[in-house]
């Protein structure tokens, strides 16, 4: 039987944080590091500071790292793709620069890989749910490094889907769907290896004019709905629309959407039409509530409570809290003016006394 290093291929993307990468190398490369000697492979998006010098440093002492260098930045989520494009062994691992590794239960995924599943998982967040885990399973698999992939299931389809995906921001959950559109088999390892550091928010905006403009305005809550689009269920689709935001609620993760430039057309047509009809009636709900909020509500407008209708404001009454610190202020002046005439009047007294 072949060794786990003889049938996995780890690929490393990176762009201009060699700190970050070099404190992966530390972690990947340290002396009880289970993959120090596997083929390593990074995947430079061009970077501009010190990540080339830093990968040599590294290739005098592991022949196994090779490095390239691509002429031109294609962009991160390009990058994904071409990971998968230029994998070669049975199985393919895609790691980032900046995540945290324990090799302790590294046995579970040499398991996983040794019995031919079709992924391995080496992170989750949450326990999942035995009757139905598969939801959460794709929630888990959005994070890149959470799985190891079996190269076979990269047809010319899936391919294809992979590149269309990197506009949505998560061309790897085409590989994701279509393990589960072909009944394949993931393994799920009780204790995980890998584990997210960094997490941006929900909204990555760019300034950028020369990028695409649904680039510019990304969403991952609609890059998840969209990616969920490949899965063929339309029940499993809606479960796992349902778990977006693992362990809240749906509505929480619609309220979250729209709270972070959810109002941007294409996201919100994206989420509309990714969702089930019950779901959109949730969302419907909330983005009539939230216009409404916008058109017309009750501000503060220094003493007095205001209705606000767009750009109108109508005073409606005089804020009792201010007046009471109003009464407070002008009780304390007139406390004060009272000592002073008292002290005043004394002082006089006293004069006459001792003349």
């Amino acid at each position: 039987m072949p060794s786990t290093k003889d049938i996995l291929e780890i690929i490393l993307i990176t762009y201009n944080r060699s700190e970050k990468l070099e404190a992966t190398f530390r972690q990947i490369f340290a002396e009880d590091s289970p993959i120090r000697d596997f083929d390593i492979k990074i995947l430079n998006n061009h970077s501009t500071d010190n990540t080339a010098r830093l990968v040599e440093r590294y290739q005098e002492r592991f022949p196994n790292l090779t490095h390239t260098v691509h002429k031109r930045n294609i962009g991160g989520n390009a990058n994904i793709a071409r990971a998968f494009e230029v994998s070669s062994k049975k199985y393919v691992w895609i790691l980032s620069d900046d995540d945290e590794y324990d090799w302790t239960h590294w046995d579970e995924i040499e398991y996983g890989l040794e019995h031919d599943y079709d992924a391995v998982l080496t992170e989750r967040k949450i326990e999942f749910p035995a009757d139905n885990p598969t939801p959460y399973i794709l929630n888990t698999m959005a994070f890149l490094p959470s799985t190891i992939y079996k190269t076979e299931i990269l047809t010319t389809e899936v391919m294809t889907s992979i590149s269309a995906n990197i506009m949505y921001s998560f061309p790897h959950l085409a590989v994701a769907c279509a393990l589960i559109n072909n009944n394949k088999r993931i393994y799920v390892p009780e204790h995980k290896v890998v584990e997210q550091t960094i997490f941006s928010g929900i909204s990555i905006k760019s300034d950028s004019q020369d990028l695409h403009h649904r680039i510019r305005n990304v969403n991952l809550l609609s890059g998840y709905i969209n990616s969920y689009q490949m899965i063929a269920d339309k029940k499993l689709r809606k479960q796992c629309c349902d778990v977006l935001c693992l362990g809240k609620p749906f509505c929480f993760s619609m309220k979250a959407f729209l709270s972070s430039d959810g109002y941007y057309s294409y996201n919100l047509c994206d989420v509309f039409l990714g969702l089930s009809p019950s779901q959109r009636l949730v969302l419907l709900r909330l983005l009539a509530c939230k216009t409404m909020e916008n058109l017309v509500s009750f501000r503060n407008d220094g003493d007095r409570k205001v209705l606000r209708i767009l750009r109108w404001k109508i005073p409606l009454w005089r804020r009792s809290g201010y007046r009471r610190r109003e009464l407070q202020v002008e009780l304390g002046e007139s406390c004060k003016e009272a000592v002073r005439l008292a002290d005043s009047s004394n002082l006089s007294g006293q004069k006459e006394v001792s003349s």
